[in-house]
């Protein structure tokens, strides 16, 4: 699908979110119990052919699975394999939780990952890499006030337009203003359950905003849902 989907639109970038529990034999969801690593490897190769970036993400999200220390082990393991794998690929970008929430800390967020760009910049060492923020990487405050300790790291800022507006847009400019690059590597035009609320007006407003600011973004998602 993903090659006729580029034959259709103009792709700038794609993310196949490795969801950490397919990894390792634990819970999973139907739709990704055959997800493997090889499946990003191909996902890889085909943006690489068809001049699209790639962000490879280690997705967390779930009760249960939103702290990123959640199956630390096999995160190194895949963030190890990965970027020897794709080393030196001008195309790949590195994300390593994709939504911590609940109670999760910026802290605890950027003590695991210190250890997993320790692991990346030791097989990839000029890759840009982007880290989740709290509360499904919307405080980025407490990023820019504590950033990670490598030259090319990015924090996730992530919205939807029916949910998320100027509050979140204040808190996104504080942290610009410390100088925090910022990603967005999700957002919706709707409300944040993703069912319904399409909001045009203030999806306009953060396009605006995003464009003013130089950030990059990736919708979520092409679907027909």
């Amino acid at each position: 699908w993903t090659k006729v989907v580029a034959t259709i639109l103009i792709f700038e970038l794609v993310f196949p979110p490795f969801q950490s529990w397919a990894l390792t034999g634990g819970p999973s969801q139907p739709e990704f119990s055959s997800f493997t690593p090889a499946s990003v490897d191909n996902m890889v190769d085909l943006c690489e052919q068809k001049g699209i970036y790639c962000i490879i993400d280690w997705h967390i999200l779930n009760a249960g699975t939103n702290d990123p220390w959640f199956k630390v082990d096999s995160a190194m393991a895949f963030f190890d394999y990965m970027s020897k794998k794709h080393a030196g690929k001008a195309h790949v970008i590195y994300e390593l939780c994709n939504e911590p929430n609940g109670s999760i800390s910026w802290a605890r967020i950027k003590s695991y990952a210190q250890e997993i760009i320790d692991i990346i910049v030791k097989n990839d060492p000029s890759s840009i890499i982007i880290t989740g923020t709290p509360v499904w990487s919307q405080r980025v405050i407490a990023a820019a006030d504590s950033p990670l300790d490598y030259p090319n790291a990015m924090y996730t800022l992530h919205f939807y337009a029916d949910t998320h507006k100027q509050d979140l847009r204040n808190a996104a400019d504080v942290a610009l203003s410390k100088n925090c690059p910022l990603f967005v590597t999700e957002f919706g035009t709707c409300n944040s359950s993703g069912n319904s609320g399409f909001n045009v007006k203030e999806s306009i407003e953060w396009f605006k905003w995003m464009n003013e600011n130089n950030i990059s973004w990736a919708n979520w998602s092409f679907a027909d849902k």
